[in-house]
């Protein structure tokens, strides 16, 4: 007997298969990309004031903040709205069950070495998967992008305090004051190399785009999932509230002299690109399966009907 014929072998191999995919993403994402890039090193100009903003210690959104926007609200809602759509299932209409015989029938179960598993626990493992694949993606598409573009942070001139080959402060003489100025040194010795690192990588905002990617992703999930009458209008709240969101996290990376506006822009402009490519072509949230009805016609001849996705019925006898 073939192993792989095994219904346990086959769901176990799928799921090893799919935590090694999303490690491996994340892993390119998050280590390998940081320490294989090289940060493009790029001038300025003394007399740039997008470049000469105070840099601000404390900010409120810190890195957490992001994650749980990120991953932890949207696994929380994923979850919350399987578990309803279980236990208040859409009511079928008494048209339709009289038309084409459809008895509203049990949430399906999936057995895994004796242990039924109901079937919002395979939607949410789905889901959250396409969702953490896209988000890998939102982080590599980020960290390319910065470490191509090299982009200066708005506090730059705080933070770096540049240096001349001849130790004279770069911006210290009027000389030099609209002259393009591409080999320096920073002096500043208060400032980590975490932070001297960060501030060539202002271009774009992950912040921006991590929040953009979850909140849009599940305006689009609440929308394919939320479809009952007297629900439709918190379904519109929620929509709402998770725009507010991710347009408030990128007016505070700007309030706060983190990003400049363009870098906020593309940072919010690649994760709604991607949460739209991951819900529509990726996720099987619009995706239609076909099925087969059988009617008996209203005469008492013994011609079936087989209904299908398809615009025309075809019929045997």
């Amino acid at each position: 007997m073939n192993i792989c014929n095994n219904p346990n072998t086959r769901l176990l191999m799928r799921l090893i298969v799919d935590v090694l995919l999303l490690s491996s993403v994340f892993t390119v994402a998050l280590v390998i990309l940081p320490q294989m890039l090289r940060t493009r090193h790029r001038g300025f100009f003394c007399d740039d004031e997008s470049i000469s903003y105070p840099f601000k210690q404390d900010t409120i959104l810190r890195r957490i903040h992001v994650t749980i926007l990120a991953i932890a609200v949207p696994a929380a809602t994923i979850l919350i709205i399987e578990m309803l759509r279980v236990t208040f299932p859409a009511p079928k209409s008494a048209t339709s069950t009289a038309k084409y015989g459809h008895v509203p029938k049990p949430p399906q179960r999936y057995v895994f070495v004796g242990l039924r598993i109901p079937t919002f626990v395979s939607e949410c493992y789905n889901l959250m998967g396409v969702y953490l694949f896209g988000l890998a993606l939102v982080l590599i598409a980020c960290s390319c992008t910065k470490h191509f573009t090299g982009r200066l942070a708005p506090y730059f001139m705080d933070v770096c305090q540049p240096l001349l080959a001849n130790n004279v402060t770069a911006c210290t003489d009027p000389s030099h004051f609209g002259r393009f100025i591409e080999f320096y040194t920073c002096s500043s010795l208060t400032a980590t190399p975490k932070l001297l690192d960060s501030m060539r990588h202002s271009f774009p905002s992950v912040h921006s785009a991590a929040t953009a990617y979850a909140m849009i992703f599940l305006a689009i999930y609440m929308q394919a999932r939320l479809k009952t009458g007297w629900i439709k209008l918190w379904r519109c709240l929620l929509q709402f509230g998770g725009v507010v969101v991710a347009l408030l996290v990128a007016l505070e990376r700007v309030g706060s002299y983190r990003h400049h506006w363009s870098d906020v822009a593309m940072g919010a402009g690649i994760g709604c690109l991607l949460a739209f490519f991951m819900t529509i072509y990726v996720s099987p949230l619009f995706r239609q399966v076909p099925i087969k009805v059988r009617r008996i016609r209203d005469d008492s001849s013994n011609i079936y009907g087989y209904y299908t996705v398809m615009p025309k019925p075809t019929y045997f006898v």
